[in-house]
């Protein structure tokens, strides 16, 4: 009985208590008479003198602080604050500095930290007054103490995730002050596991946590607008965190998912704002370059119908104006970033990309009449691999519903000249063809409902082996009526033979060349209609005719061609911006075309489109 009476009873605490008295005797530190005033900072709060505390002083302190298991939790909260006020007296955080030989400090900090999220409300005035006060101090450490031992926290599994899940589930009812500090220690933490190689907020937590966790694209919101420029230097590093740990919340398909649609306009907003008004040296602009980098490649994006992809263009374009000056100060990391946006970014129009590529030769200063675009304009200098995957969309699914049946075009163009020359040099040019235009060499993956992949760059040799270039000689003239005038009829004939997507590329080259005649030819360009149009086959054609010339002037006989970016779908191209007709269209696919597109293509009599 004696013994569940000790256990039961409260500890002594009077022994503490005087510690603490002459500590704050020491510092001379006093409660202001504002002190019920919750919205005061510490140093409004609190007044003490310049006279710099012993080592001593702050080992006594953390003595309390790490006594997680006598010492209550008011207790500790006040410890923490004052060797809060040793920093702010010393100017130095060293006193909340842990080593690599102190982690049992972290665990300590950690489960403090659970237990003051857990016991606390942060709805009453006071105990949101201690909490805000804990988050100081767990804000300090995680700033003074450098990532490797940080990383020790991390390996605590359950508890590290849970403080996590608890800061979270914080966001949703709380005082203003509280909500910045918990999403700058949020911050704080990813930067950490970041630079550990560890991924437990976003690939984990937000993962796995059912409620709360939608709040944080709104707090990490409130962090970057209240940094916003001129930013206070002390607050540089608690924004680029939020930066970081947005685009990586973006970049996970699963947590990207929380973001409100609402909170990703904002964002954009944001960036564009402060991008804007950031001056040129400003090294928060790469950040903001990053996260926007990030945004662009969510699916986010999409959902946001491309919002303000316009008003992004023109403050990419106006930044890489600045950026050309003479005197310009824009950090280059800025420039390369700015670069890789553009020609990663799905701006649909081909006027916007044709936009992009002259603004980008014209600030590498480059003649707009090359044809042969600079390996720095590419989204990175790394070779791509392949295959490459694209998806299908729009009416390339409504195409490729069935298998085994294809919509073939033929473009056909009379060409009379020197045709010695066109025959010696096709070969070569039509390779070229097929590297230059990437869904030249797509395949349509079998087993997988509308999705193809980009092949590999041709050679010469393979152009002959997948009889991508079939040359025909004639002995008759066209005018007497020969052979070499029934291409009309080998057109159709071609025409109702079904391309198999899944192992012929979607683009065949015929050339008819009469013998008897030898300055009159006749190309026929053969296309899949999932990978063409009429327009695109003569973009081919004009390209095959240009790499011809090319050849024959002596030029570019060993340079490789770069191959273009992908170009974005019609899907993409057409209804990005007419939400209304997007869902009535994939509504009326939804509910008839998987039904009746088959049938109609089996029940149809082949035909053939001449352009």
């Amino acid at each position: 009985m004696g013994l569940r009476g000790l256990v039961d009873s409260p500890m002594d605490q009077s022994e503490n208590l005087e510690l603490l008295a002459r500590i704050e005797r020491q510092l001379r530190v006093h409660r202001s008479s504002d002190n019920n005033n919750n919205n005061s900072d510490l140093n409004d709060s609190l007044s003490f003198s310049s006279d710099s505390p012993s080592r001593e002083t702050a080992r006594e302190l953390w003595t309390l602080v790490l006594d997680v298991v006598f010492a209550p939790l008011w207790l500790r909260i006040r410890a923490a604050e004052l060797l809060g006020v040793c920093c702010v007296v010393l100017d130095d955080d060293a006193p909340v500095r842990i080593t690599a030989n102190e982690t049992h400090k972290l665990r300590a900090v950690v489960s403090s930290t659970c237990q003051a999220l857990e016991e606390l409300k942060a709805t009453d005035a006071a105990q949101a007054a201690q909490l805000f006060a804990w988050l100081g101090f767990l804000e300090r450490v995680l700033l003074a103490t450098r990532s490797d031992v940080c990383a020790a926290v991390f390996r605590l599994g359950s508890m590290y995730a849970g403080m996590l899940t608890k800061l979270l589930r914080l966001l949703s009812s709380c005082s203003t002050k509280v909500f910045a500090a918990a999403t700058v220690c949020l911050g704080l933490f990813h930067a950490h596991e970041k630079r550990s190689g560890r991924s437990v907020l976003v690939g984990e937590v937000l993962h796995d946590m059912k409620d709360g966790r939608e709040h944080l694209s709104g707090a990490l919101l409130h962090v970057i607008n209240s940094c916003g420029c001129p930013c206070p230097q002390e607050r540089l590093v608690h924004l680029w965190n939020a930066l970081q740990l947005f685009g990586d919340i973006l970049a996970d398909e699963t947590a990207a998912a929380l973001v409100f649609l609402n909170d990703f306009k904002v964002l954009v907003d944001l960036v564009i704002r402060e991008s804007t008004d950031l001056p040129q040296e400003d090294v928060s602009r790469l950040h903001y370059m990053e996260l926007l980098e990030r945004a662009l490649d969510s699916s986010v994006y999409l959902q946001s119908q491309m919002y303000r992809k316009r008003e992004l263009l023109e403050v990419l374009e106006s930044l890489l104006d600045v950026g050309a000056e003479e005197d310009s100060v824009m950090p280059k990391d800025v420039m390369d970033k700015i670069k890789q946006i553009l020609m990663k970014a799905n701006y649909g129009k081909v006027s916007d990309k044709l936009r992009i590529l002259r603004l980008m030769r014209r600030w590498m200063g480059e003649a707009d009449e090359t044809h042969n675009y600079p390996q720095s304009l590419m989204a990175d200098n790394r070779e791509p691999s392949y295959p490459q995957q694209v998806e299908l969309r729009g009416f390339e699914r409504a195409v490729t519903m069935a298998a085994g049946i294809s919509m073939k075009i033929v473009h056909s163009m009379f060409v009379a000249g020197a045709v010695d020359t066109l025959v010696q040099f096709l070969p070569e040019a039509l390779t070229r063809t097929f590297n230059m235009h990437p869904r030249m060499r797509a395949l349509q993956v079998k087993g997988e409902d509308f999705l193809a992949e980009i092949q590999a760059p041709l050679t010469v040799d393979k152009i002959s082996s997948k009889n991508l270039l079939r040359t025909r000689w004639f002995s008759h003239p066209e005018s007497t009526g020969g052979a070499f005038s029934d291409w009309q009829q080998y057109a159709e004939e071609e025409c109702n033979i079904a391309i198999d997507r899944y192992t012929q590329y979607p683009f065949f080259l015929v050339v008819w060349v009469d013998y008897n005649c030898a300055d009159q030819a006749r190309l026929m360009l053969f296309s899949d209609h999932y990978m063409s149009d009429g327009y695109s086959g003569m973009v081919v054609l004009n390209s095959i005719f240009d790499q011809v010339a090319h050849l024959s002037r002596g030029q570019n006989h060993s340079a490789s061609v770069r191959e273009f970016p992908l170009r974005a779908s019609f899907y993409d191209n057409a209804l990005s911006n007419m939400w209304l007709s997007k869902v009535l269209i994939k509504g009326i696919v939804a509910l008839f075309a998987k039904r009746s597109s088959p049938a109609w293509y089996k029940n149809s009599s082949p035909s053939y489109v001449l352009l």
